[in-house]
């Protein structure tokens, strides 16, 4: 997967210095792509303070619509975009990012720079897909490998049934090796 491909960015953002009626409002504008988010990207002074849940955001639009968005977000742990490509490339990779997602308890993870300012967004379903199909690649070649396996155990198998039975007798007193086929190895 493509790291272009993967982070999503359009996404939607809000000042920790605004009101919730106010993000609320900028994010209702968005396009469809990024209103639909699963949250809301809270900066202070063009950096990534935090995310607001969209359930969050309600509850506090409800209750106290000019109350700062900073009060409302909570703190995230951020993808540095240097790091999600070392991540997308290998599967471990892709469930370290699971794991990220799981114990922040969000679906959509934001992609910052250096200065932890905002790229995009990454969402857990577009790892998930990545890394089911990462799995079934892998399952694949394991299946093909085990097939090329038992053709050459069969292939090696039925080139020793084919050979007459020989017994080698090797003695370390003789300077000759004699060579006798079973049947008078039995006799």
């Amino acid at each position: 997967m493509e790291i272009e491909a993967a982070v999503q960015r359009t996404f939607a953002t809000g000042s920790a210095s605004g009101s919730v009626a106010e993000a609320a409002r900028r994010w209702m504008a968005l396009p469809d792509s990024a209103a639909r988010s699963s949250c809301l990207l809270v900066l202070e002074s063009n950096q990534l303070k935090g995310v607001v849940l969209p359930r969050d955001l309600l509850r506090a639009l409800a209750t106290q619509p000019t109350r700062l968005l900073g009060t409302i977000a909570q703190a995230v742990q951020p993808i540095l975009l240097k790091d999600l490509g070392q991540w997308i490339g290998t599967i471990e990779g892709l469930r370290t990012l699971l794991d990220l997602f799981t114990r922040q308890g969000l679906d959509i993870l934001p992609v910052v720079d250096g200065g932890l300012r905002p790229l995009g967004v990454l969402p857990l379903m577009v790892v998930s897909q990545e890394l089911i199909l990462r799995l079934q690649q892998q399952a694949d070649h394991r299946d093909l490998a085990e097939q090329q396996l038992m053709t050459a155990y069969a292939e090696m198998r039925g080139m020793l049934e084919a050979l007459p039975d020989l017994v080698l007798e090797l003695s370390t007193e003789q300077a000759h090796v004699r060579v006798m086929p079973t049947q008078l190895a039995q006799v």
